[in-house]
């Protein structure tokens, strides 16, 4: 009972702290000095398992998952497979191909994705905004998503996508 109290009060902690900005595009810097170190190389290295939601932008959630991540890297370029399992019994998946530019940036694309996204990291953060290409109702609908992973520890990960 403990153990999930504690998770749902940092689950509400991050979906507080996604809302609130000080309107500077840094904010992700204020991470840095975090003792868990989220380095994308690293953490999505073999096989993790991460939980998270679907937020609008007014921060009412969406829609909650799990996803199993397996990653493997040859140097600065990953290839990150992810297996979603949504609350709705619904599941999905996505291959990303990353490209890592430096310590604090990287991009990255997937076959969902629309063009290029762009990805930062600092301390146990990491930030990625893309297009997520949807279809529904047969109707292809492009999503812009803003998505912020939490490493907890070298295992899991707790993420917060804001469409």
């Amino acid at each position: 009972m403990c153990v999930r109290n504690s998770f749902y009060a940092l689950v509400v902690s991050l979906l507080i702290s996604s809302c609130v900005s000080d309107g500077s595009k840094d904010v992700i810097k204020n991470y840095n000095n975090d003792k868990v170190k989220l380095d994308v190389r690293n953490q999505m290295n073999g096989n993790l398992k991460g939980f998270g939601i679907w937020q609008d932008k007014n921060g009412a959630v969406i829609k909650k998952f799990t996803v199993e991540v397996n990653g493997s890297w040859e140097g600065d370029k990953g290839v990150i497979k992810q297996q979603f399992s949504f609350d709705n019994d619904k599941k999905d998946s996505r291959t990303w191909l990353f490209d890592v530019e430096n310590d604090h940036s990287f991009s990255a694309i997937g076959h969902d994705i629309v063009g290029t996204a762009k990805g930062e990291q600092y301390g146990n953060v990491l930030k990625i905004n893309y297009v997520l290409a949807v279809t529904i109702d047969g109707k292809k609908q492009n999503f812009v998503v803003e998505d912020w992973t939490y490493a907890v520890n070298d295992k899991s990960l707790i993420s917060v996508l804001t469409l």
